[in-house]
This record gives structure tokens, sequence and C-alpha cells, in this order.
């Protein structure tokens, strides 16, 4: 008996051995990989990636990105098991039998430039036009936020914070409000404020979605951006024509001229909102406030209290209550952060150099895009709100009756299920490769439970229209 196979005690006749190539449990990668040859992901690497290093190499950068790139997706962030996908059948069709060492990986990593960063942002912008060019939106809501990353010490542009109580980056994103795309991001250093580089990159998403015919664009954001070069840019005369506009819904800090305009409401002891115009000093004019008086029970006693909160917005079309069901709605890219470091491991930028982990950033964010809009296309359903939406304006046709307010969109319309949902349902399945004359069979399991999930989907891929370079 060598040590890779194991004899049960319980059962003598039953031996566990790990030998035969011939099995995988990644069969389900094959479905996102013939997703990927739709979009021309390995030619857009070698396009806008080009080898740089000087001699015969066998790996070239395209390829190895594109090999951490299925790693990420399989759920192997680091470098350390690249012995065991050699032997992968999977991982061996899925790179052409040519699958770089942990050592080669590490190697091109170290000649990681801002320009590599550059370029890998081309082909996010890419595939964000193929998307818009499926839905053809006419509004959508873009939610910022920004994240900590966690790093440790030694590394450029990373020091203790002592608020987080560790060292981190700050990266800053941008997801869409209706079914949480991510659509932009950036790589910040640590000390940079949360509105750092925040008005070049709103800038840079009006410019884009306004040039590919999205007529309205909202954003939403906390107060840490809320800043009033930010406002006049939303509000200047090139955001604001007549088949297009900027709305903005930020929540503004509790400050003394704000409480005096609603603190005497606090006796009524009911939940209101009030409606007033209020201009700061560093403001350039009045803008509309809307203020809610909420009640909340203390942690300690169980007396009520009065919680304020304030947000400025320059629509006019919404009412009061509306105005807050709007950015409240807001609460959910906490979930979207939440996958994108744990289902991702965004937060695993181990190198010493800043430009090195910028490049590995903008990988990661490739990733999550390339899954996102797989499923999209492939596993999207109606949220509940969308179908009811449905039926009231088939009751309305009949009716002829406008009950339907077509301001309410900005509710999730599409349910989308998780990356670890994915990786459980669809990418990790069990397979035997048989070969017979020239053809390769993955038989899986009659009895896998989601066989039907996967046809659906690799005949939802099959269908798509191929990304034109």
């Amino acid at each position: 008996m060598n040590n890779t196979t194991q004899k049960l005690e319980y059962n003598k006749k039953i031996w566990i051995n790990f030998e035969w190539w011939e099995i995988t449990w990644n069969a389900g990668l094959l479905s996102i990989h013939e997703f990927n040859k739709k979009m021309w992901i390995e030619e857009l690497l070698k396009k806008y990636l080009s080898e740089i290093r000087i001699g015969n190499f066998e790996h070239k950068k395209p390829e190895i990105i594109y090999q951490k790139i299925m790693r990420q997706i399989q759920w192997e962030v680091s470098n350390n098991n690249s012995v065991h996908n050699k032997l992968d059948p999977v991982f061996l069709e899925i790179h052409n039998r040519k699958i770089a060492s942990a050592p080669t990986c590490s190697r091109l990593e170290k000649m990681f430039t801002f320009s590599d960063a550059q370029n890998l942002k081309k082909i996010q912008r890419i595939l964000e036009i193929y998307n818009l060019k499926k839905y053809s939106p006419k509004e959508i809501i873009i939610d910022l936020d920004s994240t900590y990353d966690p790093s440790s010490e030694n590394l450029t542009y990373s020091r203790f914070n002592t608020h987080y109580a560790k060292n981190w980056f700050s990266p800053l994103l941008a997801f869409n409000g209706k079914n949480w795309d991510l659509l932009k991001w950036i790589l910040r250093p640590w000390n940079y404020h949360c509105s750092r580089w925040a008005y070049t990159f709103i800038q840079d998403l009006l410019d884009f979605y306004y040039s590919n015919w999205v007529e309205n664009i909202i954003f939403r954001w906390d107060s840490a951006f809320s800043t009033p070069f930010i406002y006049e840019l939303l509000e200047s005369e090139k955001y604001q024509t007549e088949w297009k506009k900027a709305l903005y819904y930020i929540k503004l800090k509790s400050n003394a001229s704000l409480m005096k305009k609603v603190e005497w409401k606090w006796f009524l002891w009911l939940s209101t909102f009030e409606e007033f115009e209020y201009q700061a000093k560093s403001w350039s004019k009045p803008r509309r406030i809307i203020a809610c008086i909420d009640w909340k029970r203390s942690k300690n006693q169980g007396s009520l209290f009065p919680f304020y909160s304030f947000i400025v917005t320059n629509d006019v079309l919404l009412e009061k209550e509306e105005v807050f069901s709007m950015y409240n709605w807001r609460a959910s890219i906490e979930n979207s952060i939440e996958e994108v470091k744990n289902g991702f491991s965004v937060d695993h930028l181990s190198h010493k150099k800043f430009q090195v982990n910028s490049t590995n950033f903008q990988i990661f964010m490739l990733t999550i895009q390339l899954v996102q809009l797989f499923r999209k296309f492939t596993m999207s359903k109606k949220s509940k709100t969308e179908k009811q939406k449905e039926n009231l304006k088939i009751q309305d046709s009949k009716k002829n009756t406008r009950k339907f307010k077509k301001r309410k969109l900005w509710r999730k319309e599409i349910i989308l299920p998780a990356i670890s949902t994915m990786r459980k349902q669809l990418f990790s399945i069990p397979a035997r490769i048989v070969q017979s004359g020239r053809t390769i069979i993955y038989k899986c399991a009659s009895s896998f439970k989601y066989q039907d999930l996967f046809k659906n989907v690799l005949r939802k891929v099959q269908s798509l229209q191929p990304l034109i370079i």
C-alpha cells in the first residue's frame, strides 16, 4: 500500500485512493469557460496585455492572467495548490495543457506596472458596453462606497489605522443599484479620505454612461462624499438637459443649523418627514433637504429618543417619504461589498509594491465582473417587485387606469445567486473523463441534483451573441 491509498478499519474491503487522474470535481467550470470564449477574454488579454519580457517563455502574460482568473472563480486565490491543478483534467483542458507553476506566476507579478492596471480597465469597459447594448437601460442607479482592504505591515502605502486597528488600503467601489453589478473601482492608499478621487471617479462614470445612451443617472452615497464640488458637478448644465439628468440623494451629517429646522418636531412622538431649503457656508446656493424624525429605543434604557436624519437631493418630483425610501435601498450595497471581499478574497493583496497590488486588484475585479455577467445572462430571475409591476401593468391596460407609478424604479429588478451558491450548484461537479475516438466525454453522476440548472445555463451561454472586438 502506498501513501496515496488508505484502508478503512470497519470494512477491510474498502480502499480509498487518490491516484486516478481521469476524475475531476471541477467539470462545471467548463460552462464559464464557454462563456469566456463568447466574450473573447483570452483574445482581449492578448490584445491589451502584451508580453514585455525578453526571451522565449513557455507561459505568456495573458495566459497566466487568465489562469489566475479561473483559479479565483474556482476559489483558489493563492498559487499553493498549483501542483494539484496541474493534474486536474479540467484545468488542463482550459489552459491547453499548459499550466504555469507558482514560481512562474510570482515572477510575472513582480513585473506588473500601472499600465497593466489601466489596460485591464479597458477590458472592463468593453464588457460593460456589451452589457449596455444587450439591455439598453434608460436609467441607472449608482451606489458609491469605500471600504477597507486589510494588508500586512511592510506594504507600500499601507500603514496602521487606529480606527480599524489594522493595516489597510482604501478601495472605492461603484455598484448598480438595480442589479448590483460592479461598475467601477479603484484601489487607493490607506491615508486617503473617502471622497479623495471621487470627483474624477464620478465624472468618468457620467461621461461613460451618457455616451452610451443612458438618459437618467441616479447617485446615492453617504455623508463622507458630501462635498460642494460634487454637487456642482452633478448640477452643471452638461449633465442637466432636456433628455438627460443626473440626480443625487446624499446623506448629510447633523449639525446645529439643520437641527434648528426640525428639533421642535420631537414632541409629536411620531415618525415624521419635513422638507425645507438649506444653504451651508461652503455651498453656492440653497438646496432641497428632507429630514426624518424617527424614534428609537436606547440600548441601556427602555425609553425612546428622537433620531434625526437629513438627505440633500436635486430631485423635485419625489415625495418626502419616497426620497428616504430611495436612499434606504442603498443599504444593500453592503451585501455586494461583503461578497466582493469574502466571496473572491479581494483583501489578499500581499505584494510589497503598490503597482503590483493595484494590478492584482484589477484582476480580481475583472474576475468579479465576468462572474456577474455570467450569472446575469444565464441565471437571473425576476424579483417579486418586478412581477408585481408586470401584473399591475396588465391590470391597468385592461382597466385603462394609471395606478402604476413609473417613478418607483429603484427596487431590485432581478435576483441573482451568490458566488458561493454558484460554486456549490454549478462549478463543483464531479465527473469521470472518457475518451472515445475524437470525442472527450465528461461523465457526471446521474443523481446530480442540479443537472437541469447546468443544462439550462449552458444552453443560454451558447445562445449569446459573441462579443465583437
